[in-house]
């Protein structure tokens, strides 16, 4: 399992936060476990200088082609907080 929780939303620069995701995908062994924390708000999203919230569409059009798929999300549940958990699982390869 490999967790990233709090951190991809603080990257404002698109190509960083892709690079980020395809660093921590090649951690993922088959069968494991990829856990990030963003909103779930259906489109990408600012909030003032320091936050882009981007929607589990973009997730998986980064993290698919690796061999990641996105199986749900699970919200904080804290208040009306709309973070939360995007659990992604790599793909076994049968022989």
């Amino acid at each position: 399992m490999v967790l990233c929780l709090d951190v991809l939303f603080h990257v404002l620069d698109e190509d960083a936060w892709a690079a980020a995701l395809c660093n921590l995908a090649s951690l993922v062994r088959p069968g494991g476990r990829l856990i990030v924390t963003d909103a779930d708000l259906g489109e990408r999203a600012v909030r003032g200088d320091g936050l882009v919230y981007r929607p589990a569409a973009a997730y998986r059009a980064a993290l698919e082609p690796l061999g990641l798929r996105h199986r749900h999300f699970l919200p904080y549940g804290f208040r009306e907080n709309t973070v939360g958990f995007h659990v992604f699982t790599r793909v076994r390869r049968h022989p």
